[in-house]
């Protein structure tokens, strides 16, 4: 802000703002950079002290821009620098968890954990989710076993489903456990494996008897397969079927079939639902090399193995 001036041509505001972040006797009021070195060496012991495990970027915060002995930072970034740096170097960790109110001491509670790793620009971020560890506290959170959830089953059965109606279930297993470097709780599994096959429209058969239930106690015993059960089953006495059919004008009415129609039923959680699509396009000139580059990046890898296309160009 303006405040005049002091002697000739010198402004008061950049006079303060130099003396206060000029070196002086080893110490500064203000910083402008701060490395994680200095952080623990020359401040750790009254911004986090050795009794602390784990602290939130937004307590380190406070503790800087409120607490006597520690010298003020000029910003925020200021602190999330040093941080990165901090984790990069593996002098602490840095993770995320779910909510405020999830326990600091069990892996399940971070979906984030970063520990030697090159972070994003906008990670951290100064707030209470955002913790930062000591390296004793981050190897014993992050060397539990993880618990496993029916969408990690979903997943793999589609990555490796690929053209395949059907996965092994020791397939299935090796890829969700290839995603949990330090292992998987079993009993997790076997959970995840029942919900998946109730809420997921996913099936499990060995020796060609389908299983309505499995028994997932030792899962890297399941020796059958997944698939998805695509055929029409029909409806129970208390049951309800609806079809909607018609045509629409899909160049205004296609955005509003889906949101007014297709989302809100869907949210209903139906045990089965199929769109029936017949998509006409005509062109009165051929557009040429343009559209058939179109085509061909439409259907690239067989991204949509249930339709078929029908072109009068052959």
């Amino acid at each position: 802000m303006p405040l005049g001036t002091y002697g000739p041509g010198k402004y008061v505001a950049p006079m303060v703002w130099d003396s206060l972040t000029a070196r002086i006797s080893q110490s500064q009021w203000l910083l402008k950079e701060l490395t994680p070195q200095t952080f623990l060496e020359r401040y750790g012991r009254r911004a986090w002290p050795e009794s602390e495990r784990t602290v939130t970027t937004r307590e380190l915060w406070q503790r800087f821009t409120t607490q006597v002995g520690l010298p003020l930072l000029t910003r925020q970034s200021v602190l999330l620098e040093m941080l990165r740096l901090g984790e990069y170097e593996g002098l602490f960790a840095i993770g995320l968890l779910i909510d405020e109110q999830s326990p600091r001491d069990q892996r399940d509670s971070y979906p984030q954990l970063h520990f030697k790793e090159q972070l994003q620009s906008n990670i951290p971020l100064v707030g209470e989710r955002w913790i930062v560890m000591r390296p004793e506290a981050y190897k014993q959170v992050a060397e539990q076993p993880e618990r496993v959830t029916a969408e990690d089953i979903v997943e793999a059965m589609e990555m490796l489903r690929g053209s395949q109606s059907a996965v092994s279930a020791k397939g299935v297993y090796e890829f969700v456990k290839s995603k949990h470097p330090h292992g998987i709780d079993g009993a997790s599994y076997g959970e995840a494996v029942q919900k998946a096959l109730k809420e997921h429209q996913l099936s499990y058969r060995e020796d060609g008897q389908v299983m309505a239930q499995v028994a997932a106690d030792d899962p890297e015993a399941l020796a059958g397969e997944f698939f998805r059960d695509t055929t029409p089953k029909g409806a129970t006495p208390s049951g309800r079927t609806i079809v909607i059919s018609g045509s629409i004008d899909a160049g205004n009415e296609f955005v509003p079939l889906f949101q007014k129609i297709v989302k809100p039923l869907s949210s209903q959680n139906p045990t089965s639902q199929k769109l029936q699509l017949t998509l006409t396009v005509q062109f009165n000139e051929d557009p040429g090399g343009t559209l058939d580059i179109s085509l061909a990046e439409m259907f690239d890898k067989d991204a949509f193995p249930g339709l078929r296309l029908e072109d009068s160009k052959g």
